[in-house]
């Protein structure tokens, strides 16, 4: 089970990267996507960058349907 939650996790990451909708000079807000699955298999997906929250705030896409993404194929995965 934890194998496909991590499987999962990378996959919400690339997504992230793939389809953010800002612009990224550096490419740091897309290198800060993370996943981390805890002793229950919970699974988090999280950007490190100090301003994502910020984009997201402004209507930009930095996470948060990566975050639907991975919820969307462990609903696949384990229904």
């Amino acid at each position: 089970m934890r194998k496909q939650v991590e499987r999962v996790g990378q996959e919400a990451v690339d997504y992230a990267v793939e389809h953010g909708d800002y612009h990224d000079v550096t490419g740091e807000t897309r290198r800060s996507n993370r996943y981390k699955v805890d002793a229950n298999n919970n699974l988090t997906i999280y950007n490190e960058c100090d301003h994502a929250a910020e984009l997201e705030a402004n209507g930009k896409d930095v996470i948060e349907n990566a975050a639907l993404f991975a919820e969307q194929r462990l609903k696949e995965i384990f229904e």
